[in-house]
């Protein structure tokens, strides 16, 4: 679930669809096939997870379409948790919520930052470096640089299956960054949707979170990490449901493996409060007409305490789909999930789950993950082939990705963002 709720009264109704082909020229260049497995391949798996950094976007009070948006990103000893996800209260079942009423962020990145969707991800953990005075982070390192959102496109393109997320077209557009960093960048058709009227996801994560202090004017947490995936180095951005509520007294470490076994209440007394710590503020630029203020402040959250928010009918608890599940929470290493069971908004249940114990559930979708390492060695070669320059997209035409070229040069990313990814002499 994304983590921002639903625009009551929203002030302009949702513009048109953008068109999944514009800005492409009409020649398809190149053609991905989903590959096939053969009995020497090895269980693909992720190692070396590490956070990097987080930030929560900020509401603005003035206006939607206020040319500078601005996030915050956590640094130790501040007042606020800012940079910090909506904290999971635990409230006792029963009640009753309402169904989801209103508009929504599907990609909020990409409706504050349009023209460089990946620069709050670098900004963010650039930021959190020189917080605890590390070395900034190795962007040449890097093999990809994306959402998790496209990594779970192309998941569901490899799985197939027949509901109607597994058989939805999309575009991923890309760009190479230094010698071999691939930059995917999410494309959807629009950045808002509309509430049905017969879900209740949103409502969920209203009622069982509050905003950590500080957060209240939050619209939506963003976190960033590092790790191994079948030998390619990941940075992946995701948003976060919630984390376990804080509890004052005990220090919590600044990053945490989700391998952890540690249990729920001991995670809910592991993370602290922190101390006060005035903010600061920078304001980036990223067109002529549009910029991107940061503000510091917030706390670091380990990695083994944040949740996924889910919710289900109890008719349709039998059928719930941990083959569409499993992938949002192993990609983003999310180590807790927590399923909402309601009969028409009236929630009798919370069911938890860690992802380590769910096992059943990462054999079935293995030869899928075991695909998706090879389709990202092909896309990297022939992002790598075509090289600095080019600007290719590809497109999801039924069992098929399509490779198409931009009619435009522009890059993804700032000049001096982008230069982050030359290896250092």
């Amino acid at each position: 679930m994304s983590s921002n709720p639903p625009d009551s009264a929203p002030s302009a109704p949702l513009p048109p669809d953008k068109d999944i082909f514009e800005g492409l020229d009409t020649k398809c260049i190149d053609m991905l096939t989903i590959p096939t497995l053969n009995i020497s391949d090895t269980v693909v798996g992720i190692k070396d997870v590490e956070y990097i950094g987080s930030y929560n976007w900020i509401k603005n009070s003035e206006s939607e379409s206020d040319p500078s948006p601005a996030i915050v990103v956590p640094v130790s000893l501040t007042i606020s948790i800012i940079g910090s996800p909506p904290e999971w209260q635990n409230k006792a079942v029963p009640y009753r919520i309402p169904a989801d009423r209103g508009f929504f962020f599907s990609d909020q990145n990409g409706f504050q930052m349009p023209s460089a969707i990946l620069l709050p991800l670098m900004v963010a953990v650039e930021t959190v470096a020189e917080d605890k005075k590390e070395l900034p982070f190795d962007w040449s390192s890097a093999d990809f640089v994306t959402d998790r959102n496209c990594l779970r496109k192309l998941l569901r393109w490899i799985g197939g299956g027949n509901n109607e997320r597994s058989m939805k077209e999309f575009r991923i557009d890309m760009q190479l960054a230094g010698k071999k960093t691939v930059l995917l960048n999410r494309w959807d058709k629009r950045y808002k949707e509309q509430a049905s009227g017969y879900s209740y996801g949103y409502g969920f994560e209203d009622h069982t979170t509050s905003p950590a202090i500080g957060c209240e004017s939050s619209s939506g947490h963003h976190r960033i990490i590092t790790y191994d995936l079948g030998g390619f180095k990941m940075v992946v951005r995701f948003e976060v449901d919630a984390c376990i509520s804080v509890k004052p007294g005990a220090r919590a470490p600044v990053t945490s493996s989700s391998s952890s076994s540690a249990t729920v209440d001991e995670l809910s007394n592991l993370l602290s409060a922190v101390n006060i710590g005035p903010p600061t503020t920078s304001i980036i630029p990223v067109t002529p007409s549009r910029s991107l203020t940061v503000k510091s402040g917030g706390s670091y959250v380990p990695q083994n305490a944040i949740v996924e928010l889910t919710t289900v009918s109890e008719r349709r608890r039998p059928q719930f789909d941990w083959y569409e599940q499993y992938p949002q929470l192993f990609l983003s290493q999310t180590s807790l999930h927590f399923l909402g069971i309601h009969d028409r908004g009236y929630f009798h249940a919370v069911e938890k789950n860690e992802l380590n114990a769910l096992s059943q559930q990462a054999r079935i979708v293995q030869p899928s993950l075991k695909k998706l390492v090879k389709v990202l060695k092909i896309i990297q070669e022939l992002v790598v082939k075509n090289g600095m320059t080019s600007r290719l997209t590809l497109i999801r035409d039924g069992e098929r990705l399509k490779v198409y070229e931009r009619r435009s040069e522009e890059s993804c990313l700032p000049k001096r963002y982008l230069v982050k990814f030359e290896a250092k002499k």
